[in-house]
C-alpha cells in the first residue's frame, strides 16, 4: 500500500517520495529525494551531493535547508535538541564551554598559565612567573569572582590552593582588585604562589588583526628573558 509521510506519498523500500511536493515545503530540482530528517528538514536540492570541508559526502539541499528552517527562532532550539548539523557544535559548545586548562609549577620559583574557553569562540588565555610552593595540572571550571574581576593585560595575583579547589586575590595593571574562587574538575593543584602573569582573551570569529613589523628597542637579550622583550 501507499505509504504518506510529511504530506508526501513515500516508497520505503527505495527510500524516495513518489510525489511532488503538494503544500509548497520546497521540493526543489529533485522532487521525488528522500531529505535526511523527515522530521525537521526539508531538501530544495535533493540529492545533489558535495564534498564538505571535512571530508564527508552530504546533501548540499539539507544545509541549504536547515538555515532557511532555523529563520524561525522555534525551529532553530528545535533543531539544536534534535538531529541536524548544528547539533555535534551544540553539544560540543556545551561540554567546552567555563572550562580551563591549567598547569603550573612553582618551587621557589617557576610558572604556568591556563586557556579557559568561555564559549561562542571566546578563549581567555595567561601566562605567568610564580614564587612559592605550588604544583598541579588540572581541568577547572571557570573562575568564580568574590569581588571584581581580572581583567586583560598584566596582573599580580596571590593564591592557595587545596587539592580541589584554589583560592586567588590579585591586582590589574590599572590598580583594580579581584578575588576568585576555581574548583578543579579532573586533577590536582596544591600549594602557595605569587604570580606576575598577562592575561589575553581572543574572539576566533573574528579575522586576526595584522600587526606591522617592529624593530626591537632592545638587543642582546636571551630568548627566554620574557621581561625584556616585553612580554610581562
Amino acid at each position: 500500500g501507499l505509504h504518506y509521510n510529511r504530506y508526501r506519498y513515500y516508497e520505503p523500500f527505495s527510500a524516495r517520495y513518489i510525489s511532488k511536493d503538494p503544500i509548497g515545503l520546497l521540493g526543489g530540482l529533485n522532487n521525488f529525494a528522500f531529505v535526511s530528517d523527515p522530521n525537521q528538514w526539508i531538501d530544495p536540492m535533493g540529492l545533489q551531493l558535495q564534498k564538505s570541508d571535512h571530508g564527508f559526502n552530504h546533501s548540499i539541499g539539507a544545509n541549504d535547508a536547515l538555515r532557511t528552517y532555523e529563520r524561525n527562532q522555534k525551529n532553530r532550539k528545535n533543531s539544536n535538541n534534535g538531529v541536524s548539523p548544528n547539533y555535534v557544535t551544540a553539544l560540543i559548545e556545551k561540554a567546552a564551554s567555563g572550562k580551563a586548562m591549567c598547569a603550573s609549577v612553582a618551587a621557589g620559583v617557576g610558572g604556568g598559565g591556563c586557556a579557559s574557553y568561555k564559549g561562542d569562540g571566546v578563549i581567555e588565555s595567561n601566562l605567568e612567573r610564580s614564587v612559592g610552593l605550588y604544583g598541579g595540572a588540572a581541568i577547572m571550571k571557570d573562575k568564580k569572582y568574590v569581588w571584581g574581576e581580572r581583567q586583560d593585560g598584566k596582573y599580580y595575583e596571590g593564591c592557595g590552593a587545596t587539592g580541589k579547589k584554589q583560592y586567588c586575590s590579585g591586582i590589574n595593571d590599572d590598580q583594580t582588585t579581584y578575588g576568585y574562587t576555581q574548583k578543579a574538575i579532573a586533577g590536582k593543584v596544591a600549594g602557595v604562589k605569587l604570580s606576575e602573569g598577562k592575561q589575553t582573551t581572543t574572539d576566533l570569529k573574528l579575522p586576526p588583526i595584522p600587526r606591522p613589523a617592529e624593530v626591537p628597542s632592545k638587543m642582546g637579550y636571551h630568548t627566554l628573558d620574557l621581561v625584556n622583550h616585553g612580554l610581562f
